[in-house]
């Protein structure tokens, strides 16, 4: 096998399929499925979740792309706008922030369910899909392995026993400015971020979606597991940034505090600040089918009527 290895899954004309695409889609249909066999166990159709996937998906890379270029402006200020290489609309070159997805992905669920279902509790459904991203997220971060990209600091190979080696044959090729170079010569190469936060968030995701879900009954309030997704991945993002590379840490003016570091310590207090009002507010009605299949109808009888 060739290192580093190709980002391109395949070419046709001039549109190319990267991994980085494949392994966020793939992730994303996991997440989805996920919440629709739980949606079944409560006796819900697919077509809810599915209707929301077709909105909540593509406002998430909408979303991802917008903060990536807001938390990385010092890149972009002086480029002009309609660049199809290097502009902020150049999505196809790369250039994706996840928490950024998170926010417009969760603003537009937000959205589907208040303007399609308002007597739905919402809590109910924050528990039922929002614990799923974490998967997403962590299948999503093996596009950054392909890209070769978002490192750690310089450490010693023999610190990476535990590491399979087709990784390692990628790291020692990783590009890198020449004042974080690792001395690859000398047995160092970059700790493998990426492959930690996959291992951190699978488990997170294990943890919250199936273990407290089942398992945690004393004391649990509608949203509190929707609610502890943020608290989770904000505190993932907030201990792994100071292990980055100065490369990839995201900054609005190129130097400071990382842009990362403050929206993910804006997602841990919001996380826990939900849950503090999950416990003042009191619990919504238990939830009710008759809104979604009266939902439905409407929609099969305007599909058949031709409006």
């Amino acid at each position: 096998m060739k290192y580093p290895l190709n980002p391109d899954v395949l070419h046709l004309g001039f549109i190319t399929l990267t991994w980085y695409a494949v392994f966020i889609f793939v992730g994303a249909l996991l997440s989805y499925f996920t919440a629709q066999h739980i949606a079944k166990k409560h006796g819900y159709k697919k077509e809810i979740l599915l209707n929301c996937f077709y909105l909540v998906f593509p406002m998430g890379i909408l979303g991802s792309r917008i903060w990536y270029v807001i938390a990385n402006y010092h890149e972009y200020k002086d480029v002009p706008f309609f660049d199809p290489n290097v502009g902020p609309l150049a999505i196809w070159n790369g250039g994706l922030a996840i928490q950024g997805g998170v926010i417009l992905g969760a603003i537009a669920g937000v959205w589907y369910f208040m303007h399609y279902f308002p007597k739905e509790n919402k809590r109910f459904w924050a528990d039922l899909i929002i614990p799923n991203i974490l998967i997403a997220q962590a299948i999503g971060r093996w596009g950054n392995f392909m890209n070769n990209e978002v490192f750690g600091v310089c450490t010693q190979k023999s610190n990476l026993w535990w590491v399979p080696d087709f990784i390692i044959k990628q790291l020692q090729t990783a590009t890198i400015s020449s004042g974080q170079a690792c001395n690859v010569s000398a047995g160092a190469v970059p700790l493998p971020l990426f492959l930690i936060e996959f291992l951190i968030n699978t488990f997170g995701f294990f943890l919250i979606t199936w273990f407290l879900r089942n398992y945690w009954h004393k004391g649990k309030k509608p949203g509190d597991l929707g609610a502890l997704y943020f608290v989770w991945y904000g505190a993932v993002r907030l201990i792994l940034e100071g292990f980055r590379m100065k490369d990839f840490i995201m900054t609005v003016s190129g130097e400071g505090l990382g842009s990362t570091y403050v929206l993910s310590g804006i997602m841990v207090a919001f996380g826990l600040g939900w849950l503090v009002v999950n416990r003042i507010i009191k619990d919504p009605p238990v939830k009710d089918n008759y809104e979604y299949f009266d939902v439905l109808e409407k929609i099969e009888e305007q599909v058949e009527n031709g409006n």
